[in-house]
């Protein structure tokens, strides 16, 4: 069986946009089937990222967002944002080798190009040296006063700046176990390994590079490693969910893998003081219990992150005789790309009333009962 789906998406900022998407499948019997599936999608610029614009002005220096669309940005010599478009194939199979259970595996990959990113630092001036030119315009175009920049003078921008490849293999399994009167247990493992590279990044315009001063790169090793390994590669979530009558107890648990980023003081990830900090493999669990108190209506209370694992705060050094934070200046600041997020631990002692439809359950109220406990959010 084999199908197809195409569509025109129109906009009135860049035009009309064709997607495409065909896939087929081949069953060689009721216990294995081939899968697979060619597409190609895109992903219109955000209106934040076409025209956001900020300006910091502090002792010393001017630091300045462009929006990416302004003519302030075309004196740089950068492009109006335009989409994203990606390409995605995938091949997989399915099979059911025993009754209730059943395994996938699908092999994937996904190019996009002319993803939109921001940039490095960009300077026009560093004390007295003139970096660009033609950023101090820019700055100046968008009526901005350069008088307090005596140490440093700046902008970010948002661009169509690199092509990506993400490589990746998923599977997962799913088997049914019944123990009669002890209740009915639905089994799941998911896993995904996949890695992500840069293939492509456009270079500086003229108007802005200055080998001198060490302008070069649009992205920073900083900006470079949240697109390639700031995320984990590796992530398995292994769930059971027990039935008995009118109760239900779902276990979830989660493992990321390693993920790492080079940071620094200054944001780039680069210099003298930079350190490739990582984080290892993390394993945080999901508890959740419900009760059918009517065929129509279901309590459930549950806690996430039922163990309490906290994010590995940023580390520090000692740049000039004084420790601080390697980057930002908040002390024992969550490191921002863990994985689970900064939160603690939460309890959720609030009750999820749903009312159970033909249709699906529909939550109608949710309110706090009894006192914190020790893995209440703080």
């Amino acid at each position: 069986m084999s199908r197809s789906r195409r569509g025109t998406s129109i906009f009135s900022d860049f035009g009309s946009v064709l997607t495409a998407k065909g896939t087929a499948r081949y069953d060689f019997s009721p216990a294995f089937a081939l899968r697979g599936t060619v597409s190609n999608g895109f992903r219109a610029p955000t209106l934040a990222e076409e025209y956001y614009s900020a300006v910091n002005i502090g002792p010393g220096y001017v630091y300045g967002q462009l929006p990416a669309n302004s003519d302030a940005a075309q004196l740089l010599g950068f492009s109006r944002l335009k989409p994203e478009k990606s390409t995605n194939f995938s091949l997989g199979m399915v099979a059911h080798p025993a009754p209730a259970l059943q395994l996938t595996v699908d092999a994937y990959q996904i190019r996009i190009r002319d993803r939109i990113v921001g940039s490095g630092d960009l300077f026009g001036s560093n004390g007295s040296t003139i970096v660009s030119q033609a950023v101090l315009d820019a700055l100046a175009a968008r009526r901005i006063s350069l008088a307090d920049a005596t140490s440093y003078a700046g902008i970010d921008i948002f661009t169509n700046g690199a092509d990506t490849r993400t490589r990746g293999v998923e599977a997962t399994a799913s088997y049914a176990s019944d123990f009669g009167d002890a209740g009915h247990v639905d089994w799941s493992l998911g896993v995904n390994h996949n890695k992500t590279e840069l293939t492509r990044l456009i270079d500086l315009p003229a108007a802005v590079y200055n080998a001198a001063q060490g302008q070069t790169a649009l992205m920073t090793r900083y900006a470079i490693d949240a697109l390639t390994t700031a995320t984990p590669r590796m992530k398995v979530i292994a769930g059971a969910t027990w039935n008995r009558g009118p109760l239900s107890v779902d276990l979830r648990e989660t493992m990321y893998g390693e993920t790492s980023q080079h940071l620094s003081p200054d944001g780039s990830g680069s210099g003298t003081n930079a350190r490739l900090v990582t984080i290892g493999t993390t394993f945080i669990t999901d508890l959740d219990v419900g009760y059918k108190v009517t065929p129509a209506v279901r309590f459930n209370v549950g806690a996430s992150n039922l163990f309490d694992k906290q994010a590995p705060q940023m580390p520090t050094i000692v740049a000039n005789g004084v420790t601080r934070p390697l980057l930002n200046n908040v002390y024992r600041a969550a490191i921002a790309f863990t994985p689970m997020g900064d939160q603690r631990g939460l309890l959720l002692r609030a009750a999820d009333v749903q009312v159970l439809t033909s249709t699906g359950p529909a939550p109608i109220s949710r309110g706090r009962a009894g006192a914190g406990g020790p893995c209440d959010r703080r």
